[in-house]
């Protein structure tokens, strides 16, 4: 569930707390899933991509079809374990709709141009400048990234802040539209990020997350964006405790293929984390197992 950082209270987080109440007693399914169970569902009145349903988790949509929205909440009803009775599951739904028709309304507004955006954001007071930045971000006729490049040279901290609330995840199924974010940002020139390190921003959720990295990493390595690989490591070197790291070194010693970027890791490892849990990771290897991996890490730590 996003925070009030991301998602402030009103409308539309309202809805949000609707929909993850019954996205939890629904058991927490994936969004892939459920994704395919609804497109092969006859009963109901729309269909939702995964991508789709993982904007709508995590905040930076209000769909903007009911139709889509009342079928992700009626396949979620279908699996609650509470299996409410017919007048019950019409309750949530009208419920759900009420809340829906207040977070678009809330929602009706122009859409700026990134330069139009920054121009405003800087004529109001901070909080409002925030506020009034995300909901711009997020308008889906809004071009996100050329917001976040305009936000860079005056407002870079916003900028920081919107490349981080992109990049928070759920499990692997949001893996590709990571990647694509990836592709993207690289495509930009480096002095549009005025010093900033927009690629450690965006991953440094996913890089604490509890599922494996090995996915992301192979999908990168299967577009060929070795150079996204290696921004993914740094950023979990830098972000991750010593017994994680070491778990990932087994995650991909054990992965089909990804054997040749252990030794990019322990690089990352060395280069990047802070020494003090750095020195920690050997010994958390060789508890594992991992003998050669922990004497190549050792030799980088004490040269």
């Amino acid at each position: 569930m996003p925070d009030t950082r991301h998602v402030p209270e009103g409308p539309h987080r309202q809805l949000l707390l609707a929909l993850h109440q019954l996205y939890r007693d629904a058991g927490r399914p994936g969004i892939k899933r459920t994704s395919d169970t609804i497109q092969g569902r006859n009963d109901l009145p729309g269909t939702l991509s995964h991508q789709g349903i993982s904007k709508i988790l995590h905040g930076t949509v209000v769909p903007q079809h009911w139709q889509k929205l009342e079928s992700l909440v009626r396949q979620y009803l279908t699996w609650s374990v509470d299996q409410p009775q017919p007048e019950q599951a019409a309750d949530t739904v009208r419920n759900i709709l009420d809340l829906w028709h207040e977070a678009t309304e809330q929602r009706t507004r122009k859409v700026y141009t990134p330069e139009e955006v920054v121009r405003r954001a800087q004529e109001l007071p901070e909080d409002e400048a925030s506020k009034f930045i995300y909901d711009a971000a997020f308008d889906p006729d809004t071009d996100f990234l050329p917001l976040v490049v305009a936000l860079m040279p005056v407002l870079p901290d916003e900028g920081i802040r919107l490349l981080r609330r992109v990049g928070v995840t759920h499990d692997e199924e949001d893996d590709p539209r990571l990647a694509d974010f990836i592709t993207e940002i690289q495509r930009y020139p480096a002095d549009v990020w005025h010093g900033h390190d927009p690629l450690t921003a965006l991953l440094r959720s996913a890089a604490t997350r509890t599922s494996s990295g090995t996915h992301l990493i192979k999908l990168l390595l299967q577009r060929g964006n070795t150079a996204g690989v290696q921004a993914y490591l740094k950023t979990i070197a830098l972000r991750t405790d010593p017994l994680n790291v070491a778990l990932l070194v087994v995650d991909l010693a054990k992965a089909r293929g990804l054997t040749t970027v252990i030794d990019e890791f322990l690089k990352a490892i060395a280069q990047h984390m802070p020494r003090p849990l750095a020195v920690k990771v050997p010994t958390h290897l060789k508890k594992l197992g991992r003998r050669r991996e922990e004497r190549a890490l050792a030799g980088l730590l004490a040269g």
